[in-house]
């Protein structure tokens, strides 16, 4: 992890964790032992459609003491269920945005890549590197993200 950044994995509860696309994972910490966290950071994917009726879930986005939220993809809707992007600009994958948009309380802009709108970032699906050097620069600064961004080839 960078200089001042520790990384942990969270779930809606402990133990064993299996992603739609057969990914396991086990949570470093559960919803009822969550730290004041810099960052809390929601991928998209097949599993979100589930997720989103997970109020375990919901309530540990939406109560989260964080600095930056930010998602890829259809993880917007997860942000969204929770309250964290309502009054905000927002952006989610292409084939997603009408039906984000349709929710109300948030403004999509569909043709950007990347969306920061205060302590919040969203982006398109394919947007993970960007969205990361975005929460770099969110939380260690631009002459960290821009130094990052040119050891990657950008």
């Amino acid at each position: 992890a960078a200089a001042g950044v520790k990384v942990l994995s969270v779930g809606s509860r402990l133990g064993l964790v299996t992603g739609a696309s057969g990914l396991r994972m086990l949570p470093d910490r559960g919803a009822d032992d969550l730290p004041a966290l810099d960052a809390v950071i929601v991928p998209g994917g097949p599993g979100t459609r589930a997720a989103l009726t997970d109020s375990a879930l919901i309530g540990l986005l939406g109560d989260a003491d964080c600095r930056v939220v930010a998602s890829v993809g259809t993880g917007a809707f997860l942000l969204a269920e929770a309250g964290r992007l309502e009054g905000r600009r927002v952006t989610t994958h292409w084939r997603f945005a009408d039906t984000l948009r349709s929710r109300g309380g948030v403004t999509v802009l569909h043709d950007q890549r990347v969306v920061q709108d205060g302590p919040v970032i969203t982006g398109a699906a394919g947007a993970g590197v960007a969205v990361g050097l975005a929460l770099v620069d969110s939380l260690l600064g631009p002459t960290v993200a821009a130094g990052l961004e040119r050891d990657l080839g950008g």
